[in-house]
């Protein structure tokens, strides 16, 4: 290594893939395969109506829990019978290089889309 490099290290979530929701507190898990060292880093469960996320329709964010690789977040979905969310893992990584700079690295897991599958009377 020499001064002026950079090393990226990131953790790759995988998200679990749900077709529908049938109640308006649906959970979200996912996990990493490699553990977190230290508490450097924080999982956002973004949320949105749109494959894009111009806008988030819920954002929920938990801390790195070191040795811990299964997380999960629920969020609150209101809608009519059919309507679609798109949800994402955003991955942010702290880190402090060799030369003291402070970094911070951002990844997405891949977007899923969901759909309220059960509202039959719209009581969310």
């Amino acid at each position: 290594l020499v001064v002026g490099d950079i090393i990226t290290i990131v953790y790759a979530p995988v998200t679990n893939i749900t077709s529908g929701i049938i109640n308006n507190y649906p959970s979200v898990s996912w996990q990493i395969d490699t553990a977190p060292q230290t508490t450097d880093g924080v999982f956002t469960l973004e949320v949105s109506t749109g494959r894009t996320f111009s806008t988030l329709y819920s954002s929920v964010s938990q801390p790195y829990v070191v040795g811990q690789t299964d997380y999960y977040s629920n969020f609150t979905a209101v809608g009519n019978l059919g309507t679609k969310l798109y949800y994402r893992v955003k991955n942010e990584k702290n880190y402090e290089t060799l030369c003291g700079i402070n970094l911070t690295d951002v990844k997405y897991s891949d977007t899923i889309s969901i759909s309220i599958d059960t509202n039959s009377i719209n009581s969310y």
